[in-house]
């Protein structure tokens, strides 16, 4: 993970009156960059030493908590930018809170109402398949989706499509030698059944062969069948299901290890009376958030 230098920076205002140079230092380096867990998109900065703290507020609706990737979004309409002095130290929840508590003091404010927002994120899927996320894809695009459900490989849970997950498919995988010591292949035709929709090669789609449509073919065993075998790996059993009553069952995936760099350019900064303040700083570094783990729910498509 490539480490972010944060915001330390001088910034001069230019005083209206006489052109004095006054000089103050928003150190923020060593602070840890922190997000209102209750707000999406509020970002602060602490600094206890000074009483001293730096808000990122925005909205946006590129899902970068959720999908490692780089993004822009605006400040504005609605965001700012804002730095504030107190009069003595403020809690972790002061910015997370729909009305602000009056205590303690501000001192000092300056606001950008204006800026871009540059958000680089970084992750790592995990969808409980068995399979490692850095070996699962082959493609050189680093993109493939076996069944084409819009759910790549790395985080899908059932890789080909038919409703039997991954990792009830025969697949063990020893992460110590890095190979597979067991890929089930039931009809013997060389493509293992994590990524067969016909497991037992009778002709009718695993998908199809779920006689109750639960999206679950593996509790459907036809009566007679003494060897309790679903159906779906049973090449004497041809009953499919109408396509109709089918779709896709839903995915839950895991994206752990998430870190976002923050990052605003092309500030424009004013004082309490709405006076451009601010002439040499347009940008400011806030830092990494580091993300909890986060837990997503998609429909694949079934079309």
């Amino acid at each position: 993970m490539k480490n972010l230098v944060c915001a330390f920076f001088v910034l001069f205002f230019l005083s209206c009156d006489d052109g004095d140079i006054i000089v103050t230092t928003f150190d923020f380096e060593e602070q840890t960059l922190e997000r209102c867990t209750d707000f999406d998109f509020v970002f602060f900065k602490i600094n206890d030493d000074v009483n001293e703290a730096l808000l990122l507020q925005f909205d946006t609706s590129a899902p970068f908590l959720q999908e490692p990737g780089t993004y822009t979004a605006s400040i504005s309409p609605g965001g700012t930018v804002t730095y504030r002095r107190f009069d003595s130290s403020i809690g972790n929840d002061y910015f997370c809170t729909v009305v602000p508590p009056t205590s303690p003091r501000v001192l000092e404010e300056f606001i950008s109402t204006v800026g871009t927002v540059n958000i680089e994120t970084e992750g790592d899927f995990e969808d409980g398949d068995g399979i490692p996320s850095d070996i699962e894809d082959t493609s050189v695009a680093g993109n493939q989706d076996t069944d084409g459900d819009g759910i790549l490989d790395i985080r899908d849970l059932d890789d080909d499509g038919d409703n039997v997950p991954t990792i009830n498919e025969g697949v063990v995988y020893d992460a110590e030698t890095g190979t597979f010591t067991s890929l089930l292949d039931t009809d013997g035709d060389g493509i293992p059944n994590y990524l067969d929709t016909d497991d037992d090669g009778d002709g009718i789609p695993t998908i199809n062969e779920d006689a109750n449509a639960d999206l679950n073919p593996i509790n459907d065993i036809s009566d007679g069948n003494t060897d309790m075998i679903p159906d779906y790996l049973n090449e004497n059993v041809r009953t499919q299901v109408d396509s109709t009553l089918l779709n896709y069952r839903e995915h839950t995936y895991r994206l752990i290890n998430v870190s976002v760099r923050l990052g605003v350019t092309n500030l424009e900064f004013r004082n309490s009376a709405g006076e451009q303040v601010i002439r040499d700083i347009r940008n400011v570094g806030f830092g990494e958030y580091t993300a909890p783990t986060r837990t997503i729910t998609e429909q694949p498509d079934l079309n």
